[in-house]
């Protein structure tokens, strides 16, 4: 599970970063 998380932050960091925006 942790590795998908990896995957995905490499493959849209963008993406990732705006989802975890709201939670910072």
């Amino acid at each position: 599970m942790f590795v998908e998380i990896i995957r995905a932050l490499t493959a849209n960091t963008n993406c990732i970063t705006a989802f975890f925006e709201p939670f910072r």
